[in-house]
Formats: C-alpha cells, sequence, structure tokens
C-alpha cells in the first residue's frame, strides 16, 4: 500500500561497497544490510530496489517480517 513521502522509514539500508564501478560485462557484488529500526511496528514490509540507465532496467522485491 502507498504511504506518503513523510512516512517514517523502520529500516536503514546500507550497500557496502557504496559506488559499484563496472566494466562491459564484468561481474561483481555488493551487499545490502537491512536493519530494522529499534522501535519498527511488527509486521510484513516490501522493499523494492531496482536500477536502470534510462532505457532499460531491473529490480527486486524484497519481503521483510519484522517480528520480536
Amino acid at each position: 500500500m502507498p504511504v506518503g513521502s513523510n512516512y517514517p522509514f523502520p529500516f536503514k539500508a546500507i550497500f557496502e561497497l557504496k559506488q559499484l564501478v563496472l566494466k562491459h560485462k564484468e561481474p561483481k557484488s555488493v551487499i545490502l544490510s537491512i536493519t530494522a529500526d529499534d522501535d519498527s511496528p511488527l509486521g510484513l514490509y516490501t522493499m523494492t530496489v531496482s536500477v536502470n540507465d534510462g532505457n532499460k532496467g531491473i529490480g527486486a522485491t524484497l519481503r521483510i517480517r519484522v517480528v520480536e
């Protein structure tokens, strides 16, 4: 369900490497660490991660469940 832009996002998402530099057809990996805030409401969340170059792109949808 869409929420307003002022909705407090209850997670911290950090990419390691902060910048990914690739040569043509070069494979590399990055790690996305997602940490729930201490006061995150319990429940199921959906996060979408996507990249594009203006012409084409790719994305992934992550389902995150916050439990005790």
